[in-house]
């Protein structure tokens, strides 16, 4: 395959026109904090964030933690946060720490400010926090076009005799702000509500595939279909583009994020509560600006708490979520509709020949066995030397090429297949100055329609060659090569483990499609590790979830085993707590409940947080463990729940499994080997092909312990926790030396130690 990559810089021409953009963007009498100011002039991506949440929404402490998370999950994505309210008269865009804390003291005489009440608070020096209007209006006039929150204002039940009507909707329809959301508040008459955006020419997506209904709020389903789908933030970026600057519209937009599913409330559930408190609401004449915190409070009450903890779950969800799309549009709007000037290279490259050349590099270094590659390319490449056609020589870098020819020693490209009829895959992404991705587009048609019977003669020829104990699998396989795939890896004799890298969002859910459908719990899995971010993640959640995996008998004799689970949450939300910045968001996001429901048909979860490191989350049989931290040993009954600063250990009641999360530190960018010094924090080329490098030089480990004895077991390296941190750092490490290279997988990492 064949991987290409341009490093793309704003153009002198698109600098100009920034900052003609940002003349008049300031109005003299809001302030504007300087590294808002700065982020706006410089096309940095930037999240605005409402203050009513705390000044009437939430009661104090909770309502500062809220704040202050909020923005630092902003932050952990390479975003700024925007936090908008009115100080004694002032329109603040970006408050201080200390007006943060003074906003959420809540006191009375602090105001819900909305369009209407903005004069009225400026010329009478009055504090208050900004409502979804309010905050739009302000938020516009910074310059700033992504702004998340909780949920939306809209039309009130019985708004035909009452004419109650946010003003929330309004502003949608004349202020080109995105608002990501979970959608009009459940109090509210849900299909009126969308049907005045409609009027308004508002545009309303839904995240997630095609079909994905519109959320109510605490519940991820209103029944009410979504007029439109985003799929990734920059879907979500690509909207909010052509709205804003192709056409030059002047509505808003709302992208609609549904709860995350271990913490939404059934519709079942809810919607008593809430009518149970708009019944009180007529009793009680409540209304006005008094209704919507009056209803929120009754819910809070007759839910005893659930509806405010659901709440600020999804509300630092939707942060996260529009922090996402913040970065993709800052990057689409820094390079597209021009030329950039910027470097080209061209190497082997492609997820699953990424993973390959990783384990190859790694066990040639370590004195191991083949590693073969089964792939497909199209006659457009050589016949006589594959690797000589993928590899040619670098000039002037003797070390590069003497290590690239000793780590393909170990690469076995014998069972990659020639096709007359279709090209070799390729895949084009371009980066900017600093190495992030900006956009790819890739051409996987021959990979996604490999051939299985191919697939099962490769299989058949590597184990007539020997024991094959693990094998690795890229998800751009299409559903029936995936599937043979798994199927010879499960055959009667074989039993290899297998390790799947998702490699997409869209990928990811299509490899747990296929799963689900031949999979079975623990010990019968298909499926034995994968390597996903925390978007990839939650969609093989989604996927799973849809198809009804975890309605199984087989996985409900695993999970159940683990009571109501209490004591893990609480020890969750301990861990992120014990390892911030680097977890900040990671109980919202609902990461380590998704992976632990997961765990009984892929049982080694390790989730990439990039420069934050990796999040290990597992199902290991309780008579394998070995972790002397938490007290564990060969024959020794773990306790119930061991906890550590950067560990948990959940035993099931019978004592049969235990689940162990654990947080391993991301390498520092200034490691070297032997033949590459360290060259400081900011030599950084590519991401591109970190995540692939991560999992195959995870891969050649586990294969390494699994033959180091005739007897070792392929998970030897798995259940050892004691060993597992430094079998990640080992990974971790050879990834950074990828981003630092301008190859897909960097050759140096076969001089990695420990």
């Amino acid at each position: 395959m064949v991987f290409v990559r341009s490093l793309a810089r704003p153009s002198a021409r698109q600098s100009v026109a920034r900052l003609a953009r940002s003349v008049h963007i300031f109005p003299p009498h809001i302030e504007v904090a300087e590294e808002v100011r700065d982020a706006v002039l410089t096309g940095k991506p930037v999240v605005a964030l409402e203050s009513t949440i705390v000044t009437h929404g939430l009661p104090r402490p909770r309502n500062l933690e809220l704040a202050r998370d909020a923005e630092q999950i902003i932050r952990s994505v390479g975003a700024v946060p925007a936090t908008i309210a009115l100080v004694r008269g002032v329109p603040r865009v970006g408050v201080t720490g200390a007006e943060l804390e003074m906003l959420c003291e809540a006191r009375k005489d602090y105001l819900k400010v909305s369009r209407r009440d903005l004069a009225y608070c400026i010329a009478h020096g009055v504090t208050g926090g900004t409502t979804i209007a309010g905050t739009m209006i302000l938020a516009h006039l910074a310059g700033i076009k992504v702004f998340a929150t909780g949920g939306l204002g809209g039309v009130h039940r019985g708004a035909e005799t009452t004419m109650d009507v946010s003003a929330d909707l309004e502003e949608l329809g004349r202020t080109p702000v995105a608002v990501v959301c979970a959608g009009p508040k459940a109090i509210l008459d849900l299909p009126k509500t969308y049907e005045y955006l409609e009027t308004k020419g508002v545009h309303v997506s839904t995240y997630g595939p095609k079909g994905t209904n519109l959320p109510a709020f605490y519940s991820r389903d209103s029944g009410i279909a979504s007029p439109f789908n985003f799929e990734t933030p920059a879907d979500a970026a690509a909207v909010i583009h052509a709205n804003n600057n192709l056409l030059r519209l002047q509505t808003g937009m709302m992208f609609c994020v549904p709860p995350p599913p271990d913490v939404e409330i059934p519709a079942a559930v809810i919607d008593v509560a809430i009518d149970q408190a708009c019944q009180d609401a007529i009793v009680g004449d409540v209304r006005g600006k008094a209704i919507t915190p009056f209803l929120l409070e009754r819910i809070m009450n007759i839910t005893e708490g659930r509806s405010v903890d659901c709440n600020i779950a999804f509300v630092k969800n939707n942060i996260l979520v529009g922090a996402q799309i913040a970065k993709a549009l800052s990057a689409k709007e820094s390079w597209l509709h021009t030329s950039n000037p910027g470097s080209i290279h061209q190497t082997p490259g492609g997820v699953g020949f990424n993973l390959a050349l990783a384990a190859s590099y790694a066990s040639a270094a370590a004195g191991g066995g083949p590693v073969r590659v089964v792939s497909a390319v199209g006659s457009e490449l050589g016949a006589a030397d594959l690797k000589a056609e993928l590899f040619p020589p670098v000039d002037g870098d003797s070390v590069h090429n003497a290590l690239v020819r000793s780590g393909l020693a170990a690469l076995d490209l014998s069972g990659v297949a020639r096709s007359d009829t279709q090209r070799t895959a390729r895949y084009i992404a371009m980066h900017d100055a600093k190495g992030d991705l900006i956009v790819a587009c890739g051409d996987m048609d021959i990979v996604e329609n490999m051939d299985p019977g191919h697939i099962a003669a490769e299989f058949a020829r590597a184990f007539a060659a020997g024991r094959v104990k693990w094998v690795g699998v890229d998800a751009n396989l299409g559903p029936a090569a995936l599937a043979a795939v798994l199927a010879e890896a499960r055959r009667p004799g074989r039993d290899a483990w297998v390790l799947v890298e998702p490699t997409a969002v869209l990928k990811a859910r299509g490899a747990v499609a296929v799963l689900g459908r031949v999979t079975e719990a623990v010990p019968g899995v298909h499926v034995h590790v994968t390597t996903p971010n925390a978007l990839e993640l939650a969609e093989m959640f989604a996927q799973a979830r849809a198809d009804g995996l975890f309605d199984r008998p087989g996985w409900w004799d695993v999970v159940g085993g683990f009571g109501d689970g209490q004591g893990f949450r609480d020890a969750v939300e301990a861990l992120e707590r014990s390892c911030r910045p680097h977890l900040d968001g990671l109980v919202a996001a609902g990461t380590v409940q998704q992976a632990f429901q997961l765990l009984p048909y892929i049982p080694n979860v390790f989730v990439k947080f990039g420069a934050h490191g990796v999040l290990s989350v597992q199902l290991v049989p309780a008579e394998e463990l070995r972790f002397t931290r938490a007290g564990f040993g060969a024959g020794r009954a773990p306790r119930p729940l061991v906890t550590g600063a950067d560990y948990i250990v959940y035993t099931s009641a019978t004592g049969q499994w235990a689940v162990v999360v654990m947080h391993h530190r991301a390498a520092t960018l200034d490691f070297h080997t032997r033949s590459l010094p360290a060259d400081g924090v900011s030599h950084v080329v590519s991401v591109t092909g970190a995540g692939d490098t991560f999992a195959g030089v995870l891969l050649s480990q586990l294969v390494a312990a699994a033959g180091a004895s005739a007897g070792a077991h392929p998970a030897s390296a798995l259940w050892d926790l004691d060993a597992l941190p430094g079998v990640l750092q080992r990974a971790q490490r050879a990834a950074v030396l990828t981003i630092k290279s301008r190859f897909a997988v960097s050759p140096f990492i076969s001089e990695i130690d420990g």
